[in-house]
């Protein structure tokens, strides 16, 4: 697997030697794309079981799928999007954002966005659908999203914000809104740069 840089960033406040944002809890952005190996490798064995072990207590998620992917238009001005593993990817990419625009809870987002990233094909139609109703979500919500092109308005969306962040990489961390040069421990152990971070208790 290529290496997985991870940038990050704290807002600076000094409380018994953590940096620490509101509440003691950490902003964490994650910056990925449905079939890149780094996102899936990153999501299933650090983000997931870190979040579920520390919980939003600790962890203020969001998740911006996007990645390496171009925005363009058609000969009728519709948006069109290429993304580095093609079609499939592009379509995973837009119900994910449709779902962190429609999720209930952070905890059931992160429930989907880890099955289906655990499966070999993440991006398959049935394998969304089959994560959708594992958390209880009506999958009919999600068809509307991608039907009504408010899909294809959250992931051009989330391409600004991917922009913004102006990362050589996939996937990227931010950590409290601002970049800082990669650390390769985070890739091994994310649940320990979080918790040096914030104090965590578990």
């Amino acid at each position: 697997m290529n290496s997985l840089y991870i940038f990050f960033a704290v807002v600076i406040a000094v409380t018994n030697g953590k940096s620490l944002g509101a509440n003691n809890t950490l902003t964490v952005q994650v910056y990925y794309e449905t079939l890149g190996q780094d996102s899936k490798h990153f999501i299933t064995t650090q983000l997931y079981p870190t979040f579920v072990q520390l919980g939003r207590e600790r962890i203020a998620l969001e998740l911006i799928p996007y990645g390496h992917t171009s925005e363009g238009t058609d000969g009728n001005g519709n948006k069109t999007f290429t993304c580095p593993h093609g079609p499939e990817e592009c379509y995973g990419n837009k119900v994910h954002a449709c779902f962190t625009n429609l999720a209930f809870t952070k905890e059931g987002l992160l429930q989907f966005v880890y099955c289906s990233e655990l499966s070999n094909t993440p991006a398959n139609n049935t394998v969304l659908q089959t994560c959708a109703h594992g958390v209880g979500f009506d999958w009919k919500l999600v068809e509307d999203c991608l039907s009504s092109g408010k899909a294809d308005e959250l992931l051009s969306e989330n391409g600004r914000k991917t922009a913004l962040v102006n990362a050589p990489h996939i996937p990227t961390v931010v950590f409290n809104g601002n970049s800082y040069p990669e650390r390769e421990s985070v890739l091994n152990n994310f649940k320990q740069t979080v918790c040096e971070l914030v104090d965590c208790i578990y």
